[in-house]
């Protein structure tokens, strides 16, 4: 563990860089106090040589301290650097400091034969600090009038010096150093995690709606672009002992990175300008993405690498050259977005091409300047461009999604004005419909009193009791009984198709029509031929079966007829027997003379019972009750034949309360789906 106090002033000359963009730096030629150290000479050599056999080595003039590894002879591995000077005056006896430019990987920094400093490892395997600027302090008492500098360069496949190198005062060439060092390395990490933070809401964006591919495509140029850009070009914040890869692996790992960066940055840029799905644009960019990857995974040394490295600028340049086609032509379409794209995608590219024409410069060796440099140290722009591009990007997509949120908030405020527009003319209608639906229930409340009064008051003899249910407030069902004066007694029932008002109103037109004629016509079967000469085409489609019989308690007789209606039960010692009786049409199903060609015409039929018989008239609904706990069972075929033979030997008043309290058990509390109606005739 590092001593909190080192840690301590690690951590404010990391932050110092920062102060001196608000101060005079003061580091003209006229107010600083260091020398420029020329007249390089070189020599190769070995890794294990000595300081002291590198002095006695014979040197030859070094040109330049780029692509120093083709200096490399057969057998060596290390380029020996040697530059004679002399010291002003007033720097000997001074705190002196060293700095070169950045140094391709590792070096040992040697003056007047003592070791000043060193970086990086000396192995082919690992690295450490690549790239990047060296500063070594010098002791007091190792200058002198005449000095020797020797420099111990090693690398693999790649010995570079990229700059000047410096010695003077520590304190002005510590200022320099912390000042290229934040603005060659330190930014670019902060802006890099400043860039990671702003693909937080495109990533929580895309996961809370997959269809948002751009924001799924921009999360990951972020993360391949500071994976890119924190190996290129930052070094670690902290100074390590172990070095921590290898420098193919990193070289792999960086270009990589570069290739997803531009592959996605291509797709997002597609979603974002909204150009039309073409799924043979997306795969050919997928595969030449992973042709360059699989280049790159396999090289098998460095020097492979940094050829195919050269190469894969060229689908680099063109997937810029596509999206700045792209943009233009939006432009073309009046697209705002695109003009803001413009701004910092063509800067970017140009800066692309400045960064990659000076790379190359320094391993080909061109005689070309760069725009910017530190002391003979080019400034590569890729990264702030990289990052200015992304954070313009941003903004803009902030910029989208906030004008989509004034639209969407604008479109709510409408939509709610319009709901509550609705909200009011629904509550108006709401409180029409109460309105209506109050003066309806009072009228079928008024309905119900009237059909209730249609059906009969009282039993016309006490061996005769009727029940009636209506499952709706009015109902189709209707019993009556017509007195005669010789003492027999006429008993209707008809159960009219369908519920409600419409049946009402036809049984209130049968009771009007028995009332009229019933005891006028002892014949059952001229009075269904009336009612049916009456009810035909006047009844809306509805239907109604019925039977009439007059029942002469003298002489037990019973003579009837039916039209489409079940038949009557007789209930005697010997069991429960159904009537047989002729096949017949409901009422106003038909003319009268067509029923009568159809020879099923109305017909009187007799019966003569012995007493202690009961005779039951019934409807529909008395038969087809459901059970309430299997709807698939019905009253007629699992308990009528035992209930009402359970019950044969009641009055007839208890028999049908006791028969409707076995068939509300049966069906659950007046859950019935037809009026329940039913007369029960005792035989005396």
């Amino acid at each position: 563990m590092k001593n909190p106090d080192k840690l301590r002033k690690e951590i404010l000359n990391r932050l110092l860089p920062a102060l001196l963009l608000f101060m005079p730096l003061g580091l003209s030629a006229e107010n600083t106090k260091t020398i420029d150290i020329n007249n390089l000479q070189y020599s190769p050599g070995l890794i294990h040589d000595s300081c002291e056999s590198a002095l006695t080595r014979t040197y030859r003039p070094l040109s330049s301290t780029l692509q120093m590894e083709k200096l490399l002879s057969d057998g060596t591995d290390v380029i020996w650097i040697k530059s004679e000077f002399n010291l002003p005056p007033d720097l000997i006896g001074k705190k002196l400091a060293v700095l070169t430019g950045k140094i391709i990987m590792a070096d040992e920094i040697y003056l007047n034969g003592h070791l000043i400093g060193k970086n990086g490892s000396m192995s082919p395997k690992v690295y450490n600090n690549w790239n990047h600027y060296r500063y070594y302090t010098v002791e007091r008492g190792m200058s002198r009038d005449r000095n020797i500098l020797l420099i111990k360069a090693f690398g693999v496949d790649e010995i570079d010096i990229r700059g000047k190198i410096k010695i003077g005062l520590r304190t002005d060439l510590e200022k320099e150093y912390k000042m290229m060092h934040f603005f060659t390395e330190q930014l670019n990490f902060h802006i890099t995690i400043l860039l990671l933070s702003f693909s937080i809401f495109p990533f929580v964006t895309w996961i809370q709606n997959k269809k948002r591919t751009d924001a799924l495509y921009f999360t990951l140029v972020v993360v391949f672009y500071s994976i890119f850009s924190t190996n290129y070009f930052t070094s670690m914040l902290f100074d390590t002992s172990e070095p921590p890869i290898d420098n193919l692996l990193q070289q792999q790992i960086t270009f990589i990175s570069l290739n997803f960066t531009i592959l996605f940055l291509f797709l997002m840029m597609r979603s974002f300008l909204k150009q039309k799905k073409n799924h043979a644009v997306t795969a050919a960019a997928w595969a030449v993405a992973s042709v360059i990857n699989m280049f790159y995974v396999f090289s098998p040394d460095y020097a492979f690498f940094k050829t195919v490295r050269i190469f894969s600028y060229i689908p680099i340049f063109s997937v810029f050259a596509l999206l700045i086609f792209l943009v233009v032509k939006e432009i073309f379409r009046k697209n705002p977005e695109a003009v803001l794209f413009s701004l910092c995608l063509i800067p970017m590219f140009i800066i692309m091409i400045h960064d990659m024409v000076f790379s190359m410069s320094a391993i080909y060796r061109w005689n070309l300047s760069p725009l910017i440099s530190f002391d003979g140290g080019t400034i590569y722009f890729m990264s702030y461009g990289g990052s200015l591009f992304l954070i313009v990007f941003s903004l803009i997509a902030t910029l989208r999604y906030t004008n989509n949120l004034k639209t969407i908030e604008n479109m709510n405020r409408s939509l709610e004005k319009k709901i509550q527009e609705r909200t009011n003319e629904l509550f108006l209608e709401k409180n029409k419909l109460e309105n209506m639906n109050y003066r309806m229930l009072k009228e079928l409340d008024l309905a119900r009193k009237i059909q209730e009064q249609l059906m009969p008051a009282y039993s016309p003899a006490e061996f005769i009791s009727s029940f009636y249910f209506p499952v709706s407030q009015v109902g189709g069902d209707l019993y009556e009984f017509i007195e005669f004066d010789d003492g027999r007694i006429g008993i209707f029932i008809s159960d009219v198709s369908g519920h409600g008002v419409p049946s009402a109103f036809i049984t209130l037109m049968i009771k009007a029509i028995l009332l009229e004629t019933g005891n006028k016509i002892d014949d059952p079967s001229v009075i269904l031929v009336k009612l049916n000469n009456i009810l035909h085409q006047n009844t809306g489609g509805h239907y109604i079966t019925a039977i009439y019989g007059i029942y002469d308690p003298e002489i037990k007789y019973f003579r009837y007829s039916t039209a489409g209606h079940y038949p009557p039960l007789i209930l005697s010692e010997d069991g429960c027997v159904s009537v047989e009786i002729q096949p017949s049409y409901p009422l106003a199903m038909m003319s009268s003379e067509k029923i009568r060609k159809s020879n099923k015409n109305f017909q009187n039929a007799k019966l003569f019972l012995k007493p202690g018989n009961k005779l039951l008239l019934f409807t529909d609904g008395f038969i087809d009750a459901k059970s309430g706990t299997n709807p698939e069972k019905m009253f007629q075929y699992e308990k009528m034949n035992e209930v009402l033979m359970k019950h044969s030997k009641l009055r007839s008043r208890e028999f049908t309360d006791a028969v409707y309290a076995d068939l509300n058990s049966f069906a659950g509390k007046n859950s019935f789906d037809d009026d329940i109606c039913f007369i029960c005739i005792d035989v005396l």
